[in-house]
């Protein structure tokens, strides 16, 4: 278990980089002041912000929008040395991969979203992905895509267990792992089939400076007793964060494989706060704490 940095809603990069820098500069800056102060972030979480959107906003192509990258996403990899987790959602109704849209690959569209009906197609995507650095994918937005596309996966018996199924052999076969965030009960429970690829939710709503979604207990035994490790999101560890000691101790005992996501700009970071938090990352048994271990 690591100490990682984050992107997500609420992040003090989130949709935002340093003035007059793209996000390849950033996170190499990142990681730059973070080696100069002795923090030591072991991976990075990029958010929504980094992939092509199209209809109702959904994933038309999952790769950079330009200028995000512009020596590609591998070169940040490499200059970082961070394995990364990359975030995805629902798809677009006009996504680049359908056969619909000239892509390769049978989707299922309805009501501008979209949904995919191949395994190739998660072959495809998720071992390309490692070949820029992704090591966890983040599938978010699930909800959005299970009561979305016409209602298909509703209507169906089948659909969305294939849905699930296919995308977690996908994630198998690219030798990485996932993590379900956005998820209601029933695709936890989906997880028992879907093997050890998955080996965290989010037990956490969205991060916003000043709110409570450190309390995580109850979402956290359910998570554990299905054979996942609970995931807080991330925090600031400076103002406009109230509590940001609550939050790096709940961060530091979330048993995710991404437990103590930190945010904040470059300028602002706390090293102080790490101490402890760095303390518990590296020598707690996580034997007798708020969620289970291995």
């Amino acid at each position: 278990t690591h100490l990682g940095y984050d992107t997500d809603n609420g992040a003090y990069y989130y949709y935002k980089t340093e003035p007059n820098k793209t996000y390849e500069e950033t996170l190499i800056d990142v990681k730059h002041h973070a080696d100069a102060l002795g923090i030591p972030f072991r991976h990075v979480q990029i958010d929504s912000w980094w992939y092509i959107k199209g209809a109702d906003n959904g994933v038309k192509t999952w790769v950079p929008m330009p200028g995000i990258f512009p020596h590609g996403i591998e070169y940040m990899h490499k200059e970082t040395g961070w394995p990364i987790t990359a975030h995805n959602r629902m798809w677009s109704g006009d996504t680049t991969y359908a056969q619909a849209n000239g892509g390769q690959y049978p989707f299922h569209i309805s009501d501008n979203m979209s949904v995919p009906l191949s395994q190739d197609f998660w072959n495809a995507l998720l071992i390309n992905g490692t070949k820029w650095g992704l090591q966890m994918y983040e599938q978010d937005w699930l909800y959005s895509e299970f009561v979305g596309v016409g209602g298909a996966l509703l209507q169906s018996a089948t659909l969305a267990t294939q849905w699930m199924t296919q995308m977690a052999t996908g994630v198998r076969n690219a030798g990485i792992t996932m993590q379900l965030c956005m998820a209601w009960p029933r695709m936890l429970l989906q997880s028992l089939e879907m093997g050890d690829v998955v080996t965290q939710a989010r037990a956490s709503p969205d991060y916003k400076p000043g709110n409570d979604q450190w309390r995580v207990g109850d979402a956290s035994l359910f998570i554990d007793a299905l054979g996942l490790r609970p995931t807080k999101d991330s925090f600031r560890s400076t103002a406009p964060e109230a509590f940001p000691r609550l939050q790096a101790a709940v961060s530091s005992l979330s048993a995710g494989w991404y437990p103590a996501r930190v945010r904040k700009g470059i300028l602002f970071q706390d090293l102080e706060l790490f101490q402890p938090v760095l303390y518990q990352v590296w020598y707690s048994s996580y034997s007798d704490i708020l969620v289970s271990h291995e």
